[in-house]
């Protein structure tokens, strides 16, 4: 490998897949040859293979078909059902002509099964169209008496308000409430089938009846009489409606518990197949079984001379890769405080060209790093490295200590090395805002960074913004 010595990692890494590649794409011609040596081998297996398809494209089709009636059953799409009608009368093409080909008796009598299970299957499902149009139908008259019921209640409830007729008031608000219940329940129940949301809808139709009937009064305007009685109608519709609904699932359903038995028979009719041919297929193993054998052990070698190859470029390209990186973790595992503030220093002289400064006097006394444009402090830092809660209550201290009136922004740059960083980030919120200076907390920009605002040492309604920056620095 020291031929690769002076080359660069990108280009050691390339020529390393590269390799790899070479080796894939030999192995695959290697193997595509031996393939080419069964050729005349396969030929006997021809009439074979062929049923043995035939039966295949049968089960691929019932599948199909079944994921098809399983999404129209669930969603209603008539997409759904075209494809359900495509995939079964595809199947029906393949069992016919399976049953031309096969002389079997056994088979035979397995391919009768398959066919007068699939006629089941095919009605059944028919069945479940017609249901779904019936339950569509029902669900939309329900849809347009919910709301107008609910218009109705409403306007009650206005109106009363308005009239000032507190009985009126509170028993159409019942109503109301009682109505609302009931299409509650009788959505959920039209979303899962659940037999007890049948039972809640049925009590609080049996409730809202009650209600209404107590809105009846003498002293009812006309209108209010017309939309009482436009509440009863609609009312007696909506139940009527809703018990046919009922009626017309659970039929659904049965039929559906029904078609769910159709498929597996038609599965084991089909398995039985491909198990009899399979036996017919192993007639031919020993004329062909040492050729074969030969062949396998060939490209088993082939295969595990490749592995191992391609191993050994791994292993050589993953040190290539991780070396760098180590050599980085090593540098965080010795930097200090002097040595995180010179890069900090660096970037932001980059920025500021060369108004930012370290351990220079502010206040009463050095501060880390300290930003001056145009003969004023916009930026005041100073880093630690986490060593508990005191560390850094003692560091907002020394930091407002370096303040003078004038100054308006503070950082704190707090680097943690060897301890859990969650737990860190948890307690620099809590030791702030337990600080005698503290005045309110701005928000969190991200995980890692706080934002506070506490007063002056000074003067005691003068700001200044406190920003803590949290790192998790490599041990």
């Amino acid at each position: 490998m020291k031929v690769f010595k002076d080359y660069k990692l990108g280009t050691k890494v390339f020529i390393g897949y590269g390799l790899i590649l070479i080796l894939l794409v030999s192995t695959f011609f290697i193997h595509l040859v031996n393939l080419y040596w069964f050729q005349d081998h396969f030929e006997k297996f021809g009439n074979i293979a062929e049923d043995q398809m035939l039966a295949g494209r049968i089960q691929a089709n019932l599948l199909e078909s079944r994921i098809a009636y399983e999404n129209f059953v669930l969603f209603g799409e008539d997409a759904q059902k075209v494809i359900f009608e495509e995939r079964i009368n595809k199947m029906e093409e393949f069992i016919f002509e399976l049953k031309e080909g096969i002389n079997n008796f056994e088979r035979a009598k397995e391919i009768n099964g398959i066919q007068e299970h699939a006629s089941e299957y095919k009605a059944n499902f028919n069945k479940i169209v017609e249901y779904k149009g019936k339950r569509d139908t029902l669900y939309n008259i329900l849809q347009l008496t919910g709301p107008q019921m609910e218009a109705n209640a409403t306007m009650l409830v206005e109106e009363s308000y308005s009239s000032g007729d507190m009985i009126i008031l509170h028993n159409s608000g019942l109503v109301l409430n009682h109505l609302l219940l009931a299409r509650l329940n009788v959505a959920k129940f039209l979303e899962n089938n659940n037999a007890e949301y049948i039972v809640e809808a049925n009590k609080n139709l049996v409730a809202l009846e009650q209600s209404i009937n107590v809105l009846v009064s003498p002293n009812n305007s006309p209108h209010e009489k017309e939309l009482i009685a436009s509440l009863k109608r609609d009312k007696t519709e909506y139940e009527e409606k809703f018990n046919e609904i009922v009626t017309v699932i659970e039929d659904r359903n049965e039929v559906i518990s029904i078609l769910k038995e159709n498929a597996p028979k038609i599965s084991e009719h089909v398995e039985n197949i491909k198990l009899s041919i399979i036996d017919e297929q192993k007639t031919y193993d020993p004329m062909i079984k040492h050729e074969i054998q030969f062949i396998i052990y060939r490209i088993l070698i082939l295969s595990v001379i490749g592995i191992i190859f391609a191993v050994f470029i791994s292993i050589r390209m993953t040190r290539l890769i991780v070396r760098p990186l180590k050599t980085i973790t090593n540098t965080f595992k010795e930097i200090c405080e002097e040595d995180l503030r010179t890069h900090f220093l660096v970037q932001l002289n980059g920025i500021y060209q060369g108004q930012a400064t370290g351990e220079t006097f502010n206040g009463k006394g050095k501060t880390d790093i300290l930003l001056r444009v145009d003969g004023e402090n916009i930026f005041i830092a100073e880093c630690k490295f986490w060593k508990g809660a005191e560390t850094l209550k003692e560091t907002l201290n020394q930091l407002l200590g370096y303040t003078t009136w004038r100054d308006t922004k503070l950082a704190m740059l707090i680097f943690n090395r060897n301890k859990k960083f969650g737990d860190v980030l948890k307690q620099i919120p809590q030791i702030i805002q337990a600080h005698p200076n503290f005045v309110r907390q701005e928000g969190i920009d991200t995980e890692t960074q706080f934002r506070f605002v506490v007063w002056h040492p000074d003067d005691r309604d003068r700001e200044l913004t406190l920003t803590v920056l949290a790192f998790d620095i490599p041990s």
